[in-house]
């Protein structure tokens, strides 16, 4: 995919397939706190809807993607849209009622 960006040329390919790959890593990372105090007031199940629409979203836009900018931007807004990990660890935790199984959830 990013070769055909490049025109067929893959001596850069590696650099913008890495990039591609971390920038969903960085917006999330950006992002998790901030999903996690949005959760706290409206509840868990509508955040994380919220970010399986945008994963969704994002994949859509990414799959269909003609050039390296949309792709990353698709990477990026589905980053920005996923606060499902930190969320889903919240409620794995408040569900675990004994206290030693506490420290595996």
């Amino acid at each position: 995919m990013v070769k055909d960006f490049q025109g067929g040329d893959d001596t850069n390919a590696s650099f913008y397939a890495g990039l591609l790959v971390s920038a969903f890593a960085v917006a999330e990372a950006c992002t998790a706190m901030i999903w996690g105090t949005i959760s706290d007031q409206y509840g868990r199940k509508p955040i994380i809807l919220v970010g399986l629409a945008g994963t969704a979203l994002s994949s859509l836009v990414f799959g269909f993607a003609t050039n390296l900018w949309v792709a990353l931007a698709a990477r990026v807004i589905g980053g920005l849209l996923n606060g499902n990990v930190a969320v889903m660890q919240t409620m794995v935790a408040e569900m675990c009622t004994r206290p030693e199984f506490e420290p595996k959830a």
